[in-house]
């Protein structure tokens, strides 16, 4: 039997987030009962608060899913109260939510929620809201997710002794508004929740203000490592919370933040090798043009074109020391960049096998997708593209398997780029069945993307149907820009500046579309009919195209005004 004394101290116990204590009571509780069934006294609703318990003892989630099927089966529960079966469809919930059944957990919390309002259960409305906004969020319904977490709000703060609660449903709310593209009211609502958490041993929520705090760091551009470690290390604070999906969730995300490096220095890497194989043949360039610019002179006499001439002449030179300058560079990071490549390949990869782990222990297919396109993007960026590929489709097939839209659609996006590094000649898929194949799944990765309002996930649906509308044969130039300003405008409005690197390959892919190789010697070679304003123009395309879209980079080869730039380059659509 539970006495109704246990359940009570239990429920003021999460709400305080005094969780020592509440562990406590309850492993005592499980010891002193290690055998119940429907019979006993208040058993349906300590099952549901071992549900709402395993959020920060994930072990106890086996405990639920063995009592439900074991006490309460189907057939057994005709005969329940209603306050029991109530419970009972939380607890299932719970769980279902836990193990990536992120739509039948919808449907059980759903009944749950009716019966906690028939019922007047304030504790009882405030969690199953409390996990409605978390089932909805999994599935990028933000505006749905908010309206019940406000809803748990609202009953939590009717109710004494509930502040620490109201933390802990404030999170979820800062998560929603910035994934709403409303990043200062969530940093607000993050800051209020760490400042009342503060004094608890509530680890769990702890470690999901410093997780949240590396993402929010990683969308800024910014490096997230020391946020994850802090994360990680709240999560680890107690033994069992070793197998907890935040856990998981925050390894996996900082291998993350590790690819995401390497494939940044993989990238200088590749540039500086680039940058000493091309020097020679540039240098001959410049001295080519140089000779055609005499004779241009003696063509364009009046004072207003030697003017622009010898400010065009300026220019290039600018450009000519500007390449100097880089293989300078280029000599100081080849001698280091190859070492750091392969500790932060080992780091990812050790984090990613401790979160794939984590993730089989819970049977957590969610997280398992979410690992395997970590796996995927590992692969991709250290040139492994078979492996990418498996790792991608994998994580697509588990995303379909629990009608998941973020994991098939990010799965579809990724797919995408692994298929364009792996076949694409000079900036296009040339195979027509490997075009309409990438085609086919970047028109996939947006119709995941609609289905949800994850901002980050329809920019990167934009930016992917971008390129495949750069490969025959759906090629259109027109339609590509218009999806690359559709990403931009996302961007924006979501704050999502580490999608950025990822419009600029796709401006700069777009700039050479239907060019010329050498649209600058053309020009200079084939001058009848053409003005100077259009030399100009070319010479701002050749260095955006030359430093990777830097336009820092740019207005410093150029010797001209960052603003003057940035006019210039949007009137040629190569900036938003």
């Amino acid at each position: 039997m539970i006495n109704d004394s246990v359940l009570l101290e239990l429920n003021r116990a999460l709400a305080r987030r005094t969780i020592d204590k509440g562990l406590a009571l309850l492993r005592s509780q499980l010891n002193a009962e290690p055998t119940l069934d429907q019979s006993q006294r208040n058993v349906a609703p300590f099952v549901g608060q071992l549900a709402r318990w395993a959020d920060i003892d994930f072990a106890l989630l086996d405990v639920v899913d063995n009592l439900l099927s074991t006490s309460f089966p189907s057939a057994s529960r005709a005969t329940l109260t209603y306050q029991d079966a109530i419970n009972l469809r939380l607890a299932e919930g719970v769980l279902e939510m836990h193990r990536g059944g992120t739509m039948r957990a919808i449907a059980h919390l759903g009944f749950a929620l009716s019966g906690a309002v028939d019922v007047g259960d304030s504790d009882l409305a405030i969690s199953v809201n409390y996990y409605l906004g978390r089932c909805n969020r999994m599935l990028g319904r933000y505006d749905v997710a908010l309206e019940h977490t406000r809803a748990a709000k609202e009953f939590a703060n009717q109710l004494p002794e509930h502040e620490n609660q109201v933390a802990v449903i404030e999170i979820l709310e800062a998560w929603l508004y910035f994934q709403q593209g409303k990043p200062g009211r969530a940093l607000e609502l993050l800051d209020s929740a760490e400042l009342r958490l503060e004094g608890t041993d509530d680890f769990i929520s702890k470690g999901n203000i410093f997780s949240f705090r590396a993402r929010i760091a990683r969308h800024r551009g910014r490096d997230a490592t020391k946020h994850f470690d802090n994360a990680i290390a709240q999560y680890e604070k107690r033994k069992h919370q070793a197998t907890s999906p935040n856990l998981g969730r925050a390894l996996a995300n900082r291998a993350l933040v590790n690819v995401a490096r390497l494939s940044s220095v993989e990238k200088r890497l590749t540039a500086a090798k680039r940058e000493e194989e091309t020097l020679h043949k540039r240098q001959g360039t410049y001295e080519h043009v140089d000779k055609h610019l005499i004779q241009i002179r003696a063509k364009f006499t009046d004072s207003k074109s030697r003017t622009l001439i010898d400010e065009i002449d300026r220019m290039l030179w600018q450009l000519h020391d500007a390449d100097v300058c880089a293989e300078s560079r280029a000599n100081q990071f080849l001698g280091t960049a190859s070492a750091e490549i392969e500790e932060l390949r080992k780091n990812a990869l050790i984090d990613l096998d401790r979160a794939k782990k984590v993730y089989e222990h819970l049977r957590h297919n969610r997280g398992l997708g979410m690992c395997h396109l970590r796996y995927a993007y590992l692969y991709l960026e250290t040139c492994r593209l078979d492996l990418a590929e498996q790792e991608a489709e994998h994580a697509h097939a588990l995303g379909q398997g629990i009608g998941d839209p973020l994991l098939c659609g990010r799965a579809r996006v990724l797919q995408c780029q692994i298929l364009d590094r792996k076949v694409a000649v000079n900036g296009e898929i040339r195979n027509d069945r490997q075009a309409r194949t990438l085609f086919n799944y970047a028109k996939e990765a947006l119709e995941w993307a609609r289905n949800t309002q994850n901002l980050g996930l329809r920019a990167s649906a934009y930016i992917t149907m971008g390129f495949a509308y750069l490969n025959p044969p759906f090629h259109d130039p027109e339609i590509t820009n218009k999806f690359s300003k559709r990403a931009a405008e996302t961007i924006k409005m979501g704050h999502l500046f580490h999608l950025g690197e990822n419009l600029q390959a796709l401006r700069i892919r777009l700039a050479k579309a239907g060019r010329a190789d050498s649209p600058l010697e053309e020009w200079l070679l084939n001058p009848q009919g053409k003005s100077l304003e259009e030399l100009v123009d070319i010479i701002y395309r050749v260095s955006f195209e030359h430093e990777g879209g830097r336009t820092t980079r740019v207005a410093k080869s150029l010797d001209v005004r960052h603003d003057t730039l940035l006019r210039r380059l949007r009137r040629l659509a190569l900036h938003a």
